[in-house]
């Protein structure tokens, strides 16, 4: 934060714009932005936000690329602007001295072979799960009608309840669905998993669980796919798709928990360096069909076969 680099020097870090800078492909999505930044005070507005020619041959400690676009609007080869100019992003990413921080939609990162600027940052991006930004509160948007059914989740214990209640609830003829980009024999053995599903599948539930393949390539000491045998053993269908980063818990049509937990990854012992601060929401009753269904076609149109 701005405080840490004027530990540093205060002559070199007066304020907040000579720390951050926001750069975006479009010019109107970097006028969006600055309205934004305006309406929180002065010290946001004065930030420099633009097209990356806005840092040409300048460079900041934080750089945060807004790339805009969403598999919504446009599918997974969407990164028009991005992909076919490489010298832009390339621009965009060495302005960053300390960090270069991405916020949108990260499923249009796919690290694949593709040798197109947005696979080659999603290389790094994902390379390690500590990258991911996760005790950032409030940066979940539902509408109204929904929030006033939701509960929040933000402790540990929370969201281990959130996942046992939801395999011990699902009813015999529902689908379950726990998307979790990253696996972990230590997380599904410390929450009893195998056991939960075992029972919800005996009673007629069908269970499907989603990780990203690419972690699953990575494994190199097999302890992730070790956690996915064990799910399958005990009748869970398991799914590894690229580029897959949300983290949701889908029951039935009644009720969907989503936000920055890795369900199946994420460290249970307290005590641990690795537990973090997490945030879910949990949405339930009959105004969350429409919020449901969108992600059940969201998951599908990802290859996963529902």
């Amino acid at each position: 934060d701005l405080a840490h680099y004027q530990g540093i020097s205060v002559n070199d870090y007066p304020d907040l714009r000579s720390v951050v800078a926001v750069v975006t492909p479009f010019k109107a999505q970097a006028g969006v932005i600055k309205r934004a930044l305006a309406a929180h005070g002065a010290q946001f507005a004065k930030l420099v936000v633009g097209t990356v020619d806005a840092l040409q041959g300048a460079e900041c400690p934080i750089v945060i690329f807004s790339p805009t676009y969403s598999l919504e609007n446009g599918g997974a080869n969407s990164l028009f602007m991005i992909n076919s100019k490489p010298n832009r992003l390339n621009v965009a990413v060495s302005r960053a001295k300390d960090s270069f921080v991405v916020i949108g939609d990260m499923r249009q990162f796919r690290r694949d072979q593709r040798r197109v600027p947005s696979s080659l940052l999603a290389k790094y991006l994902f390379a390690d799960q500590a990258n991911e930004i996760v005790d950032v509160g409030g940066n979940h948007s539902f509408p109204q009608n929904v929030l006033v059914e939701g509960e929040r989740i933000s402790t540990l214990d929370g969201h281990r309840t959130a996942l046992a209640n939801a395999i011990r609830g699902v009813h015999s003829d529902e689908r379950l669905i726990i998307v979790s980009p990253y696996i972990s024999l230590r997380a599904v053995e410390a929450d009893g998993l195998p056991d939960l599903c075992r029972q919800a599948v005996a009673k007629g539930a069908v269970i499907h669980a989603v990780v990203d393949r690419d972690e699953l390539g990575r494994d190199t000491n097999k302890r992730c796919q070790e956690a996915v045998d064990a799910l399958k053993g005990v009748g869970v269908s398991v799914h590894s798709i690229p580029a897959i980063h949300n983290k949701t818990i889908v029951v039935g049509e009644r009720e969907i928990v989503e936000g920055s937990f890795n369900w199946l990854s994420a460290v249970r012992d307290p005590a641990l360096r690795g537990v973090r601060h997490e945030t879910s929401w949990r949405i339930s009753g009959e105004r969350a069909a429409r919020i449901i269904a969108k992600a059940v076609n969201e998951i599908a149109a990802l290859g996963v076969p529902l």
